[in-house]
C-alpha cells in the first residue's frame, strides 16, 4: 500500500493515503514512534483534541451534560448522550488511532471508540462543546432586545421551523388589537383584565431572554366549572401560538421528587413553557415556589445518572377550578379568569372557531408578527415602563406592562390584588383575627384591661367564637388545636404586618404568649 505524510501537532509519521488524515484522534497512552521512541499522549489532549475536531453542530452542552440536537427542523429538543452515543457519534465523524511500530515499519492504527474512550468525550464535551441556554422555536429577543437570528447566538438556539422563514413584523395596531381579539373571541373572560391578561402571556415567552434580571410569575387560568376552556387556552392556543405545538401538561403530585424529576426532563430537553393541569383546591407547594423564582434547576438526569443544572427557561402556566393558594403563592401569580354563562358549558355550540386547534396552526404566523409588532412598536417609543410593579418579578411587569400600556391595554394587571386577597382566605382570617385580639388586649403600646399579652388558649377562643381558621381548629380547643394552631397560624405570622399591626412573641415565655404592636 502507497504511504503518504501524516501530520498532527507536531508528531510527523507514516499513514496510509486512503485514510484521511485529519480525522484522526490520537487515544490516551504511549505511541510507538520512530527509532524505538515512546511518546504519550494524556487524557487532556485526548479531549482536546475530540473537541477541536468534531464538525460543527454535532455535539452542544446544556446544563453542564454533553448533549445532540434531535427531531425536524423547527421541532428539535436537546437529547443528553449516554455513553453509548457518545463512542457512537465519535466512530461515525472521527478516527481514533494509535501509532505502532511493526516489523519496522511506522504506522497509525485505527482503534474503535470503547467506553472509557466515550466517558472521556462526555466530561470533555460538558465543559467545552458549545452551550445552549435556551432552545426555542419561536421569535425570541436576546440581550437588548436584539431579535435572535436562526441557530445559536449567544446561547440561544432559534430552531426556526420553515413556516416562520421571513417572519416580520406587524405594527399596525388596528391589525395587532383585531388579530388577538379574533384569537380569544371564543373564550368567556370575567372581566377585560383577564383577557389582556393572557395576551401578556403571550409576550413572556418572546421576551424572556432579554429580562436578564429575575423571573416570570405563573399565569392561573381559572374558572367555577370544568369544561369552560381553561386547558385549551394553556394547551392549544398558548403552545400552538408560540411553539407550534401543545403546551406539555403536568400534573402536580404530592412527590415533590417526582415533580422535580419531571420538571428537570422538560428543561434539559429545551422546552420553554409548561401547563401544571388541573390544580387542586389549594395550593402550598414548594416546588411550584422553587420553580417560579429559581434562575436555575439542578437535579440528575435519567438514563445518563450525571448531574445537570440547566437554565430556568419556563413560562409556566396552571389551570384549576376555584383555586386558591398560599400568600406566598399568590404574590407570584397573574389571575386569568374564565366565567361560564351557563352551568353546562360544555353544551354550547356557538363558536365561531369551532376547530381551534386548526384555526391556531393557521393563524400561527399572523399572531407572531403582531407580538413581534407590539415589542417592535415599544422598543420605538424607547422602551416605556409598565406602571403596576410587581415585587419579586420588577423586570418583567416593567417590560410587559410597558408594551401592553403602550397599545392601549391599560386594564393589565389591575385585577391582580383583589385575586391575591380572595385566592388566600389565610390573609382574610388573620386580619379577623387581629382585629378582634385589639379589641380584646390592645397594643403592648396601649394594653387594654392591664396587659396585652394573649396565650394561645385566649387566641383559641377568639378564633373559634369568630369562626376563622375553621381548617386549623374544626370548632376544637382541645391540645392538638392548640398545637396545630400555634404552629400553623401563630409562628408562621410572627413579625407579620397586619392590619396596622405586628405580632410579636413575649421572650422565651412558657407557656407561649403574643400581643400586638403598632406597625411603624
Amino acid at each position: 500500500m502507497k504511504l503518504a505524510e501524516y501530520e498532527l501537532g507536531e508528531d510527523v509519521g507514516i499513514v496510509p493515503e486512503c485514510e484521511p488524515p485529519g480525522q484522526y484522534v490520537l487515544v490516551p497512552g504511549a505511541h510507538s514512534m520512530h527509532g524505538g521512541v515512546q511518546q504519550e499522549v494524556g487524557t487532556d489532549r485526548f479531549v482536546d483534541d475530540l473537541v477541536a475536531r468534531m464538525p460543527n453542530g454535532t455535539i452542544y452542552s446544556r446544563g453542564g451534560v454533553a448533549g445532540e440536537l434531535v427531531g425536524d427542523p423547527g421541532r428539535r429538543a436537546f437529547s443528553p448522550m449516554s455513553i453509548e452515543r457518545m463512542r457512537l457519534a465519535i466512530d461515525r465523524h472521527l478516527k481514533l488511532g494509535r501509532w505502532v511500530t511493526t516489523k519496522g515499519t511506522h504506522e497509525l492504527s485505527f482503534v474503535a471508540c470503547d467506553r472509557d474512550h466515550g466517558r472521556l468525550a462526555a466530561a470533555g464535551f460538558s465543559d467545552a462543546a458549545p452551550e445552549i441556554k435556551q432552545l426555542v422555536s419561536h421569535p425570541v429577543y436576546g440581550a437588548g432586545f436584539a431579535l435572535c437570528e436562526p441557530g445559536l447566538h449567544n446561547g440561544i438556539y432559534y430552531d426556526r421551523p420553515p413556516e416562520l422563514a421571513d417572519l416580520s413584523p406587524e405594527t399596525d395596531t388596528e391589525v395587532i388589537r383585531h388579530t388577538l381579539d379574533d384569537l380569544v373571541i371564543d373564550f368567556p373572560f370575567k372581566d377585560e383584565p383577564d383577557r389582556q391578561n393572557y395576551f401578556g402571556l403571550l409576550l413572556t415567552p418572546l421576551l424572556q431572554p432579554a429580562l436578564d434580571e429575575g423571573n416570570r410569575p405563573m399565569h392561573l387560568i381559572g374558572s367555577p366549572l370544568e369544561r369552560t376552556g381553561k386547558s385549551k387556552l394553556a394547551e392549544e392556543v398558548f403552545g400552538g401560538i408560540i411553539a407550534g405545538d401543545k403546551t406539555p401538561a403536568l400534573r402536580l403530585t404530592d412527590n415533590d421528587d417526582e415533580m422535580d424529576k419531571r420538571i428537570l426532563a422538560l428543561l434539559i430537553r429545551g422546552r420553554t413553557m409548561v401547563h401544571l393541569d388541573n390544580l387542586k383546591g389549594y395550593i402550598d407547594s414548594p416546588v411550584i415556589a422553587s420553580l417560579l423564582t429559581a434562575r436555575t434547576y439542578q437535579g440528575r438526569v435519567l438514563g445518563i445518572s450525571q448531574m445537570a443544572e440547566p437554565d430556568n427557561n419556563l413560562t409556566v402556566v396552571g389551570t384549576g377550578n376555584n383555586v386558591g393558594c398560599t400568600g406566598e403563592i399568590a404574590k407570584r401569580i397573574i389571575p386569568i379568569m374564565l366565567q361560564p354563562k351557563t352551568d353546562a358549558p360544555e353544551e354550547r355550540t356557538d363558536f365561531k372557531h369551532p376547530d381551534l386547534w386548526g384555526y391556531v396552526r393557521q393563524h400561527r404566523r399572523l399572531v407572531l408578527s403582531c407580538l413581534l409588532g407590539m415589542v417592535q412598536n415599544w422598543l420605538s417609543a424607547g422602551q416605556p415602563s409598565g406602571s403596576c410593579p410587581m415585587g419579586g418579578f420588577d423586570r418583567w411587569a416593567e417590560v410587559i406592562g410597558g408594551i401592553m400600556a403602550h397599545h392601549g391595554y391599560t386594564k393589565w394587571l389591575s385585577n391582580a390584588k383583589d385575586w391575591r386577597n380572595a385566592a388566600n382566605p389565610v390573609k382574610s382570617d388573620l386580619e379577623a383575627l387581629v382585629e378582634e385580639w385589639h379589641k380584646e388586649h390592645g397594643t403592648i403600646e396601649a394594653p387594654v384591661g392591664g396587659s396585652a399579652s394573649a396565650s394561645v388558649t385566649d387566641l383559641v377562643d377568639i378564633a373559634n367564637r369568630i369562626e376563622v381558621f375553621e381548617d386549623v381548629l374544626q370548632g376544637r380547643r382541645d391540645k392538638g388545636a392548640m398545637t396545630a394552631f400555634g404552629m400553623k397560624v401563630l409562628s408562621r405570622s410572627l413579625n407579620m404586618p397586619v392590619k396596622g399591626f405586628v405580632i410579636q412573641r413575649m421572650g422565651q415565655s412558657r407557656p407561649a404568649l403574643y400581643y400586638l404592636r403598632k406597625a411603624q
